[in-house]
């Protein structure tokens, strides 16, 4: 029941309703304290409007009544336009309640239209209004002078709601703009807070909160996890041979790599430097052995435009490591660590499992 209330189509035929029935114990008392009678065709056309609005309002965007047209302007016409003709057909005591409609139209229209399509809006109901009223008096000759009368109030209204709304509508984007930006710069600021500037995959301060986060999984659920610690071999002789820039596209090339070697739930981080930690989740040590010697086979054949010597190879060692229930996150990469430097000790471009 709470999820109807919040939808907002239902919220408007709810305030449709309320109006109706307002306007129906207005009539009512017109009609039987003043012995005015409600026109049959006025009945008849109220009917259909009502129908309209509520198909209009429960309508869904992609059909095709707003395949050329967007289906909000399509709603705000038909309230507007209609309600002013249901008026001019309507009673005297019952004209002046229904030309409400539009200026309330006009307002709720000011929050989803644009500046252009409100004022058409706002237009198209005064010539409707300004067409009826003559029609009315060339019929009803000086008796229908009071409905001048009326149109004027209405073109001030009008016009007022017509201001007011676009106001509400340029302070509407505008708000919609600066949280755009927000949210924007809000998403640099966490990109830059989780991820390795240069090498875009996950930087040492988010890996510590993930390994906090996947321990407790494991505990928990009695799950497996496993690391695989890297290190590019002979790295600060890749930077001084070929400089820098070389050596960063080394980098970004091998994590380029790593990341297509694991899966969605897997992590790659960069603890600094050249070395990397690959976060298997879910995965004992076996997997982790053949996601690490993929990558020694991989990082051996890989390339990169900004070195152009064909005799160079890169290689890497890695530490595989299975954690184990209760052990903690700093002794887990401890181990890591420790079977890292063993695969180094033991002649590097290899993969040692503790």
């Amino acid at each position: 029941m709470f999820a109807l209330l919040r939808h907002r189509n239902f919220r408007v035929l709810l305030w449709f309703a309320g109006f109706v029935v307002f306007a129906l114990v207005a009539t009512a008392l017109a009609r039987f304290e003043q012995g005015v009678d409600l026109p049959a065709h006025t009945v008849w056309l109220a009917c259909v409007w009502g129908i309209g609005l509520v198909v209009l309002l429960f309508l869904n965007p992609s059909t095709l009544l707003a395949y050329r047209m967007r289906l909000t302007l399509v709603r705000v016409i038909w309230v507007n336009v209609g309600s002013v003709l249901l008026a001019l057909i309507s009673p005297a005591e019952l004209r002046s309640l229904l030309l409400v409609l539009p200026l309330l139209g006009i307002g709720v229209a000011a929050t989803r239209l644009d500046r252009l399509e409100l004022i058409g809006c706002g237009l198209l109901a005064w010539c409707t209004a300004l067409v009826g009223t003559a029609v009315l008096a060339s019929a009803s000759g000086m008796a229908a002078v009071t409905g001048w009368y009326v149109l004027a109030a209405f073109s001030i209204s009008l016009a007022a709601a017509v201001v007011l709304g676009v106001e509400v509508g340029a302070m509407r984007r505008h708000l919609l703009n600066e949280r755009q930006w927000l949210v924007d710069h809000l998403d640099k600021v966490q990109v830059a807070a989780t991820r390795d500037e240069l090498t875009g995959v996950f930087n040492r301060r988010f890996l510590n909160e993930l390994l906090a986060r996947e321990i407790a999984f494991a505990d928990r659920e009695d799950a497996s996890l496993a690391l695989c610690y890297c290190d590019l071999d002979h790295f600060k002789a890749t930077n001084d041979r070929y400089g820098h820039a070389a050596g960063d596209a080394v980098l970004k090339a091998f994590a380029e790599l790593a990341g297509t070697l694991v899966r969605s739930v897997d992590y790659v981080a960069r603890l600094g430097g050249e070395e990397f930690l690959l976060v298997l989740v879910g995965a004992n040590a076996r997997r982790g052995l053949q996601v690490a010697e993929r990558l020694c086979r991989r990082t051996r054949a890989l390339r990169t435009p900004a070195i152009a010597d064909a005799s160079f190879v890169q290689t890497v060692s890695c530490g595989v490591v299975q954690y184990r229930q209760g052990e903690g996150a700093e002794l887990l990469l401890e181990r890591a660590d420790r079977a890292l430097y063993a695969a180094k000790r033991g002649g590097r471009n290899r993969v040692v499992v503790a």
